[in-house]
Parts: structure tokens; C-alpha cells; sequence
């Protein structure tokens, strides 16, 4: 294998190119979330560090870790309120934010009783 000279365009090719596969991995994650939920308008980072350490033989050490961060996963609220008959609190599984919501369905059970 032939030797290369260490420039922007080599770099990925540091630790027989996994440099560059933990970027394309950090890259894909980024891509992925902003898909899923690029609407938001948060910020999405990857930050790219390598360290160059010299030794006593003239030697030089080069350490890459890449690393990426999307803001925290936050669902909306559920409320919930006590229901004696059911035993505990109770939520609407189709709107989590009105325990009181009714669907069709309930409206017609309610006047059926």
C-alpha cells in the first residue's frame, strides 16, 4: 500500500479508512432524525476531532472520533385523571392531552346506557 501524505483529502483515510465510515455513520444518524423530524428547527451537530501526538522517534499518532448530537426526543404530555371504577388514572390513548376526549364510538356507548 502506498504511503499518503496527510491533507484534507487523506483524512478520511486515517485507521484504513475508518475515519471516514465513523463520518459517513454520524452523517447517516443526522440525516436519519432530520427525515423523522427535520420540521422542528433544532439544531443537529457533528463535530470531527483529530489529535496529533508526536513521539521521542519523530513518529507522529493521529486519534479521530467523530461524534454527533440531535436534541432530545420529547413527546407531548399526557394527562391523566382518577378513575375510581378503573382503579387508578386513566388516559386517552388517542389524544394525550384530553383525558375526556371521546371518540364516536364512546359517544354512542354513553347514549346506549
Amino acid at each position: 500500500m502506498p504511503n499518503a501524505l496527510i491533507s484534507t483529502q487523506t483524512l478520511n483515510a486515517l485507521a484504513d479508512g475508518y475515519a471516514g465510515k465513523a463520518i459517513e455513520k454520524c452523517l447517516e444518524a443526522i440525516n436519519r432524525d432530520l427525515i423523522d423530524r427535520g420540521h422542528d428547527g433544532q439544531v443537529r451537530k457533528l463535530v470531527v476531532t483529530y489529535t496529533f501526538t508526536p513521539d521521542a522517534q519523530g513518529r507522529l499518532k493521529i486519534a479521530m472520533k467523530a461524534k454527533h448530537t440531535s436534541p432530545d426526543l420529547v413527546p407531548p404530555e399526557t394527562m391523566a385523571k382518577y378513575d375510581q371504577r378503573a382503579g387508578g388514572y386513566v388516559f386517552n390513548t388517542e389524544c394525550a392531552g384530553n383525558p375526556n376526549q371521546m371518540t364516536l364510538e364512546d359517544l354512542e356507548e354513553t347514549n346506549d346506557e
